[in-house]
């Protein structure tokens, strides 16, 4: 055996010890690494410590057959490249050895060291492009493996689609949030899987047109899982384009907010709810308002209150809203003309427990009475929350929806939290209701009083200063004549106390009408305050409910009031008119206008007005004149 070089690049096996020479010096004069063994076992040991490039084997070994060396270097999972060495008539199993992976063969004749450099060295430029290939290889498999690895540890949504909308790659996240496994869908259109119904054509359409958008875009969608329920994603999506320049697929990268938008609308269904409270006067007002507020903020078809009727014992109908979409009017005509006593239906099981109720299922009997009615409009599921006041529950509110909704603790709790606050706020205005009617016979009582005591006593003071006056004309034409002037004072104080007691108690309104009222009302602003004030009616305009024909007289002494006293005004005109079941009261000044005053809403006074207004139903607008001065308009419904 010839001594190893440092660094071998190519080991021969072969029991010809002369031949072995003979190669070494031909491969040696091309410049190649040698080393060369005798023996099968040789050849297995030098395999262990080194790294040959190349292996060249004799197939007759004294110790292991050609074929038996390669098994054991295969077994032990060498990369060894070989290649076979041949004497003639062994052809045959120089072709079973390529099969098992040889690169090359060469037969032992008179050329074989002419031409063993070449054949060396082509196999050797082969083994080192396999070895090329097999890294390049490697290294795609393992970049490939990262990707992967990525794609199914992201929490983010990773989606593949063709241009057609097939889905390609659908990763672990996707799996988890829909409910689907990426073989369930692999293959399959994604709006047949993942879109809403109602959804389907417009994003189909949107999808044709994908290809001439500008990458990347973005947008936002809802997604149907496999259990119905739906689930809002953004995303971001980009084009794969192919060696044509055609877009060869969609990738888009998705997060889920569902539950950030549902925070949103929660806090904004907050905010609506309280500015709503802040800015009505009357629950009857509020109502449609509130209901209004949080089906648009929370995305829910429709809302509904229902008010507890004491006398019965049962819950009735308050008022209803809905989104313009639908048309519930055979819902709600049902609806009106039902009753819910406690634990009955969804407002009666809100009603009994005091707490919010939540049904994904309205097809459950036991706890929604108006299934057939509900199954028109398609509404799947519905929620519940009690107005409560104190410890009492006085009202129920329920909405309803198309949508597979999943129960949301957090908007539950807020809805509970709202139901506190408008319980609080109806409690309010029906104290402030009771203090206007406390004060408004307390008014009554102090202007009667005005007119049947104080005014009696000015009376009798009056006519004992006219005997006073007499008696002293013999004597004292002096004192005769002071005593006069008493008797004069004291007629005007008799007749400002009259006027006085007409504006606290208006005798006129409940004997002759509001027209009547307001036409006197204008005559007393003359003469107490000495301002030009006018009451115009081109028409007769009967109001015949007594109690919004006294809150429309309130609300025009207290215009006139207003005017006189913060707007310095020289003109009133007081006018009332109708066009239809639509009247108008509208009080107009020449004074310092409404920049110069306090804003609407600010004023004690004209708080009072707008609260008067929301009594009967009525609207209350303040806003500048035309010239100078200020307009106050209350608008309201009249029959005649």
């Amino acid at each position: 055996m010839t001594s190893p070089t440092k660094m071998p690049c190519i080991l021969m096996v072969d029991d010809d010890v002369g031949l072995l020479r003979l190669v070494e010096k031909a491969l040696q004069r091309e410049g190649f690494s040698f080393v060369g063994v005798s023996s099968g076992r040789e050849g297995l040991k030098f395999v262990r410590e080194s790294e040959p490039e190349l292996l060249l084997l004799d197939l007759q070994l004294p110790d292991v057959s050609g074929p038996d060396l390669i098994r054991e270097l295969l077994a032990n999972k060498s990369g060894l490249r070989f290649m076979v060495i041949t004497g003639r008539g062994d052809e045959h199993t120089a072709v079973r050895m390529m099969k098992m992976g040889a690169v090359d063969y060469l037969v032992k004749d008179s050329e074989f060291l002419d031409l063993l450099p070449t054949v060396v060295e082509r196999a050797l430029k082969q083994v080192r492009q396999e070895r090329k290939l097999a890294a390049a290889e490697s290294a795609l498999e393992q970049e490939h493996a990262l990707t992967s690895a990525i794609l199914e540890t992201t929490a983010s949504l990773l989606l593949v689609l063709d241009r057609e909308g097939r889905i390609v790659r659908f990763n672990a996240a996707c799996e988890k949030l829909t409910g689907y496994s990426s073989a369930e869908v692999k293959g399959k259109l994604f709006w047949d899987y993942f879109v809403r119904s109602e959804e389907a054509l417009g994003i189909q359409s949107i999808f044709a047109e994908l290809a001439r958008s500008n990458f990347p875009l973005e947008q936002e969608s809802w997604w149907r899982t496999k259990s119905g329920r739906s689930r809002l994603i953004v995303w971001c999506v980009t084009a794969l384009r192919g060696p044509s320049d055609q877009i060869a697929y969609f990738i888009a990268s998705g997060i889920d907010i569902t539950e950030r938008k549902r925070a949103e609308r929660r806090l904004g269904a907050l905010y609506t709810v309280t500015r709503v409270l802040a800015e009505s006067s009357l629950f009857h007002e509020a109502g449609p308002k509130l209901l209004q507020a949080i089906c648009e903020s929370l995305e829910w078809e429709i809302g509904e209150i229902w008010r507890v009727e004491n006398e019965r014992k049962t819950l009735g109908w308050h008022s209803g809203w809905h989104v313009p979409t639908i048309d519930p009017s055979d819902f709600i005509k049902g609806t009106r003309e039902m009753t819910f006593s406690p634990g009955q239906g969804l407002p009666g099981r809100v009603w009994a427990s005091g707490h919010p109720v939540w049904n994904t299922d309205l097809n459950d009997s036991d706890l929604f009475l108006r299934v057939a009615l509900a199954n028109k409009l398609g509404f799947r599921s519905a929620f519940g929350f009690p107005i409560v006041h104190g410890r009492e529950v006085i009202g129920v509110m329920t909405f309803f929806s198309r949508s597979v909704r999943e129960p949301d603790d957090y908007l539950l709790k807020m809805m509970s939290d709202i139901g506190s606050r408008i319980g609080q706020f109806i409690d309010r205005k029906r104290l402030e209701q009771e203090i206007l009617k406390i004060s408004e016979v307390e008014q009554r009582r102090i202007g009667q009083d005005l007119h049947d005591g104080l005014s009696q006593h000015l009376a009798g003071t009056e006519l004992m200063s006219q005997v006073l006056e007499s008696n002293l004309s013999k004597k004292n034409k002096a004192a005769a004549a002071q005593a006069g002037r008493i008797a004069e004072h004291v007629r005007e104080a008799i007749a400002q106390t009259r006027l006085l007691a007409r504006g606290l108690f208006p005798v006129e309104l409940e004997a002759h009408g509001l027209m009547s009222a307001l036409e006197e009302l204008t005559v007393n602003v003359r003469k107490l305050f000495r301002v030009d004030c006018e009451f115009h009616c081109t028409q007769t305009v009967p109001v015949k409910n007594h109690a919004t024909a006294t809150h429309l007289y309130r609300i025009a002494q207290e215009a006139t009031h207003n005017a006189i006293k913060h707007g310095r005004a020289g003109q009133i005109i007081v006018s009332l008119s109708q066009e239809g079941d639509r009247a108008c009261l509208a009080i107009e000044d020449d004074g310092k206008g409404i920049s110069g005053v306090s804003r609407p809403g600010n004023g004690m006074g004209l708080r009072i007005m707008k609260y008067r207004a929301g009594m009967i139903g009525a609207t209350l607008n303040i806003r500048p004149a035309e010239a100078r001065g200020t307009v106050v308009e209350c608008f309201f419904k009249n029959s005649i």
